[in-house]
């Protein structure tokens, strides 16, 4: 019960793209781990049609106070966002689709002996 796990930057990241609401459980899950989040998709899921585009009512739901007065994100991560400029972990903005990708480039980079 409540909230098991949270990854504020894996969150931000997958928020840059369009999220469908047929996918927004799978995307999302990996950076929140909450039973209201949850109980919050599946509202979404069964009130609109499964490619809607849901994030605007995610990053609502995300930036609004819950019964305990916890946000999960604020005014500078939706800005973030929402103006495409969530930074990687290496401070570099990345509109990369995929995490393992990138994981794998900046290995591949090392490798190699390029800097970052």
């Amino acid at each position: 019960m409540g909230t098991w796990h949270i990854d504020k930057d894996r969150l931000k990241k997958t928020l840059t793209k369009p999220i469908r609401n047929c996918e927004a459980h799978n995307l999302l899950s990996d950076g929140l781990g909450d039973d209201e989040f949850f109980d919050f998709l599946d509202e979404l899921r069964m009130e609109n049609s499964p490619n809607k585009i849901v994030n605007d009512e995610v990053i609502k739901w995300l930036t609004k106070p819950d019964w305990n007065d916890e946000v999960w994100l604020v005014q500078s991560d939706v800005d973030e966002i929402t103006n495409n400029k969530v930074t990687d972990k290496y401070g570099k903005p990345d509109t990369s689709p995929s995490l393992l990708e990138n994981i794998a480039n900046h290995i591949d980079k090392k490798i190699e002996g390029e800097t970052t």
